[in-house]
């Protein structure tokens, strides 16, 4: 359920317009929501059709409507590996982790 707001959570906006028409971010956290969706971020998500992303603790999933469909596994993952990738290190150091997990690309 996209417009189920977790406990506490805030509708954030950013500059970009465009990604606000198509994304509605909402978090507990909001300076957090800020180092995850930064302009990097944005641009690849806007690029991968507007998948729904969610943070449930240090585990960021997404979400489709449906059944799984097999195809869509590998780029799921790359896309989440480059949210992953774009994170600063300082975002991940400030929430106790040493270090980011290692990066990986899906084969081509």
């Amino acid at each position: 359920m996209r417009d189920a707001r977790p406990a506490g959570a805030q509708d954030i906006d950013f500059e970009s317009e465009e990604f606000n028409r198509v994304y509605r971010v909402q978090a507990t956290d909001p300076r957090f929501a800020s180092d995850l969706v930064n302009p990097r971020t944005m641009e690849l998500l806007m690029q991968c059709g507007a998948p729904d992303l969610r943070v449930y603790g240090r585990h960021l999933v997404v979400v489709t409507a449906g059944r799984l469909d097999l195809d869509l596994v590998d780029t799921a993952l790359t896309l989440l590996a480059g949210v992953c990738e774009n994170l600063p290190s300082f975002a991940w150091s400030e929430r106790g982790v040493a270090s980011p997990p290692l990066a990986w690309r899906a084969r081509s």
